[in-house]
């Protein structure tokens, strides 16, 4: 990933120029070549949004040879609305240098139980969000709209759910009795990512059948 770096009082700072929401950045300060004998409780970092803070360092691991991880949890609720700031510091001097939040590190499933429904059922519907290696991810936003047939498109459903520790949410949507038959449209999203699907509503009939038994 493309990275940023800055030298403050004799520490040379590596930091990735855009951080992902729900993950832990981290910052490698490099003071080899300080005039001064450094340690951890004189490093830290924090990330403001203008003037709010979003994240302060939890932890400063030592690397020996006087390198040192910085650990920046960002949360998974920051938006992509502001400018950001990572601020750098090493004891009573610091360095703010503009950094990006992007929500590109997951993915949305949605999932359907059936695809066709008749006026008065009740549509069940899960969302699950993974990363890029199929984990789930906790604590992400979900919101779920359901939009009905053409021409109106009304959203006739929407419902925002935190995703659990299976980064799933479920939704329920109970179709009246007196509904606009066609194909309505599922939309769920969290942040930028969004995923997409469909079922039809219609009044029909089950086949009957008749069976009967001739004595042999």
């Amino acid at each position: 990933p493309e990275c940023g770096s800055v030298s403050l009082g004799g520490v040379n700072f590596l930091y990735p120029a855009t951080f992902s929401p729900g993950e832990d950045v981290r910052i490698i300060a490099d003071a080899s070549k300080a005039t001064t004998t450094v340690d951890t409780s004189s490093l830290g970092a924090t990330v403001y949004k203008e003037t709010a803070v979003i994240s302060q360092s939890t932890t400063v691991k030592d690397l020996g040879g006087q390198q040192f991880e910085i650990t920046l949890p960002i949360a998974v609720t920051v938006s992509t609305d502001a400018a950001y700031e990572v601020e750098l510091r090493v004891g009573a001097a610091s360095d703010r240098q503009p950094c990006a939040i992007k929500f590109n590190n997951y993915g949305l499933l949605l999932d359907i139980d059936k695809s066709l429904y008749k006026p008065g059922q009740s549509v069940l519907m899960r969302a699950l969000a993974i990363d890029a290696s199929t984990k789930p991810v906790t604590g992400l936003p979900l919101t779920l709209y359901v939009i009905q047939p053409e021409p109106a498109k009304y959203i006739v459903f929407k419902e925002t759910k935190t995703a659990d520790a299976y980064g799933s949410a479920s939704f329920q949507f109970d179709l009246p009795q007196e509904v606009i038959e066609g194909e309505f449209k599922v939309r769920v999203e969290s942040n930028d990512v969004e995923a997409h699907g469909a079922f039809t509503v219609e009044e029909y009939v089950l086949p009957l059948f008749e069976v009967g038994l001739v004595p042999s």
